[in-house]
């Protein structure tokens, strides 16, 4: 299997990878709201500025995935290009005031609203095989109306003209002025998603601050990161980016109705699904939350997603689930979705045993706590994926079906922090690095592959029981 990250962009390193325009402005790497992003300014009414980069475009469907943020007034235009610089996919937000525009270069214009002066998620999808495109974007953050921080579709799916593209370029518009800022870009094949609430979004409250985002790869120096991002390390060779449809404030009905535009018309072939919790506190009957998680199970299904393919996380407890009827919908629903996992042959993962407080099985563990009683730490988001990865690598050795691959030295770019590659073949051995390699700004070779041999995988997990 090929890595899934084919691009990665954090700005912690230089733009000499990037084409420059800069007759209009400037285009540098600006520290703003605590973290590194693409800034662009635009002082010229006539002119514009941008920044392009190539990159090898998969055979199969794929992501781009980018931060967005303009300030009132300006234009920001996302194109991803051919080899004659000619735009075949359009993001603009702008040009039409407060309001993203959508199109292809045979196809009509789509539009959502898009405030000024907010960071935003934008998420294209790209079929090359079916010249098929389609674009997301998130809503923002309101914690009156979770879920919070969802993704929408932006108009219905729309054709172009198929030729290869081998350009993403960022740019502002010749007739205006003022300031764009773009960060987190990725461009990845859809594979292994993260679905959820805030807790597999990995923080309990969306901020101004990409860096605080579920979306958001940690700094390999400062250990700042989710669920999803520890969880592509220890997966290593088989993974390049685990996707994070985490989000905040959702219940089971939340994720049941919006799937489509989180996972299905992104084309995972892989999911987590985390769940449950936002329902029990806010008085959700379990029927209720059974019926929505079938449905969730059946949409996966439906996509191809079964088998070992889905992975069902149990609920672990929080400082909002108090009273004696709420614990024993968590017990319920807990023992309930382990007999699912074992009816549907899913993997299951039994969060609220390695969670819980040893000494109270109603209280998150207090090493975890992000502070609030609910949500996690990074050590915690850390446990959480140790406990996925774990299962993974158990239902795979049990069932020989290989669903991971063990890492080599030539395929070791998301290898868990502080650890490098010591050996190539089918039992690599892992190390620790005082000086890891980190995620910053890095294509990635799609022609490198990883060994499905079985025993590697077993000897890798042995050596990393000891990194958690």
């Amino acid at each position: 299997m090929n890595y899934n990250l084919k691009l990665i962009e954090r700005f912690d390193d230089d733009l000499s990878t990037w084409t420059l325009d800069q007759s209009g402005g400037t285009v540098s790497i600006q520290t703003l709201d605590s973290d590194n992003k693409l800034q662009f300014n635009d002082t010229n009414g006539s002119a514009l500025v941008s920044a392009k980069k190539s990159y090898t475009e998969p055979t199969e469907a794929y992501l781009v995935e980018f931060d967005f943020y303009h300030a009132s007034g300006a234009v920001g235009v996302m194109e991803l290009l051919d080899s004659g610089n000619n735009p075949i996919i359009t993001i603009d937000v702008g040009s039409i005031v407060d309001t993203l525009s959508f199109d292809t270069d045979n196809d009509i214009l789509s539009t959502r609203s898009f405030p000024n002066s907010e960071y935003n998620r934008v998420i294209v999808y790209v079929d090359p095989a079916g010249n098929i495109a389609r674009a997301f974007m998130s809503l923002g953050h309101d914690l009156g109306s979770p879920p919070n921080q969802e993704l929408a579709q932006i108009g219905g799916n729309k054709s172009y003209s198929g030729v290869a593209i081998t350009q993403i370029s960022f740019r502002t518009a010749t007739v205006s002025t003022g300031e764009v800022r773009i960060d987190e870009i990725k461009i990845y094949t859809a594979d292994l998603f993260l679905y959820g609430n805030s807790r597999a979004e990995g923080f309990n409250e969306w901020t101004t601050d990409p860096e605080r985002r579920a979306n958001s790869a940690p700094d390999f120096n400062n250990s700042e990161g989710t669920v999803n991002t520890y969880l592509a390390r220890l997966l290593g060779g088989n993974i390049g980016w685990v996707a994070n449809r985490g989000m905040g404030g959702s219940q089971t009905a939340h994720q049941d109705s919006l799937f489509a535009d989180e996972i299905g018309s992104h084309g995972a072939k892989r999911l987590i699904f985390m769940g449950g919790f936002n329902d029990i506190h806010r008085g959700i009957t379990l029927a209720t939350m059974q019926i929505n998680t079938n449905s969730i199970i059946t949409k996966a299904q439906t996509a191809s997603i079964t088998g070992l393919e889905l992975i069902l996380c149990n609920i672990f407890p929080g400082s909002l689930i108090n009273t004696a009827a709420e614990k024993q919908v968590l017990d319920d629903f807990n023992t309930w979705i382990e007999g699912r996992a074992t009816a549907e042959g899913t993997v299951f993962v039994n969060l609220r045993t390695i969670m819980q407080d040893p000494l109270d099985a109603y209280a998150l563990n207090p090493d975890y706590d992000e502070g609030d009683g609910i949500h996690c730490n990074n050590l915690g988001n850390h446990v959480i994926a140790k406990a996925i990865y774990d299962a993974l690598i158990d239902y795979s050795a049990e069932t020989a079906n290989n669903i991971l691959h063990p890492l080599t030295s030539t395929n070791n770019v998301l290898y868990p922090l502080g650890w490098f590659v010591e050996s190539d073949g089918s039992s690599p051995s892992l190390s620790p690095s005082a000086s890891p390699s980190p995620m910053s700004s890095r294509d990635f070779d799609s022609s490198i592959l990883v060994s499905p041999t079985l025993d590697g995988l077993i000897s890798v997990s042995a050596t990393l029981d000891s990194y958690v």
